[in-house]
């Protein structure tokens, strides 16, 4: 059993616009003044249990020329939003099994009738991870890749700061952590099961990148 790297398009015939990473931005004329809008971008809580203040309705501003789609990426980043998930993507993913997660939901300053939320998911830490097993690799434009072992969690800082564009193969995790279909680990993205996977494809869900070739996946002890 694995679980697929599950990322964001960047395809602009499926999001609309050629920025290749978000289509619509938090609208700074819902918070009262600078100050605040700063302050919900740089204090908000990795936490996703954790209470915050926002405005209500929270405003997002749609690029020109973006589509809406089921996964998107938004922009000020929040370090406990991956993404940002339809009212359709939430039901689908409610059916399967998840960490303990929250919602936000937020409006379109265009359109008001469409369901969004942000998706706040924790994160999976490093100590779950076994990295003897898991596969860590280095590769030059054009040159084959060259293997790194890596034997703790130690190990892999002193790896990742010798080795800024390091990748992945495979992640092998505790097995406990195979109880959940959808996995954000701190240094690798959000992973989903192949449940999960089948059921997003199956509703026609868009917005999503499930890369099939040259994507790490996750195992499990």
């Amino acid at each position: 059993m694995h679980y697929n790297i599950l990322r964001i398009s960047s395809d602009p015939k499926v999001i609309g616009v050629n920025n290749g990473i978000y289509q619509i931005e938090l609208d700074k004329s819902c918070f009262s003044n600078i100050k605040e809008y700063e302050k919900f971008i740089l204090e908000f809580p990795e936490d996703s249990n954790v209470d915050i203040n926002y405005p209500r309705p929270l405003i997002y501003r749609v690029l020109k020329k973006a589509k809406l789609t089921d996964f998107m990426g938004y922009s000020q980043s929040l370090i406990g939003v991956p993404f940002v998930l339809s009212g359709k993507a939430v039901r689908i993913f409610n059916d399967f099994s998840l960490k303990e997660h929250s919602l936000i939901e937020i409006e379109f300053k265009e359109n008001k009738d469409n369901s969004y939320y942000l998706f706040r998911y924790p994160f999976t830490e490093n100590s779950t991870i076994n990295f003897e097993k898991s596969v860590f690799y280095t590769q030059r434009p054009g040159q084959d890749k060259v293997y790194h072992k890596i034997h703790s969690e130690d190990d892999f800082k002193v790896f990742w700061k010798q080795n800024a564009l390091w990748r992945a193969e495979k992640f092998v995790l505790e097995e406990s952590e195979a109880n959940y279909d959808c996995i954000r680990l701190r240094i690798g993205g959000v992973f989903i099961s192949d449940k999960l996977q089948k059921a997003i494809e199956a509703a026609g869900l868009i917005g999503q990148n499930i890369p099939k070739t040259n994507a790490p996946i996750i195992t499990f002890n």
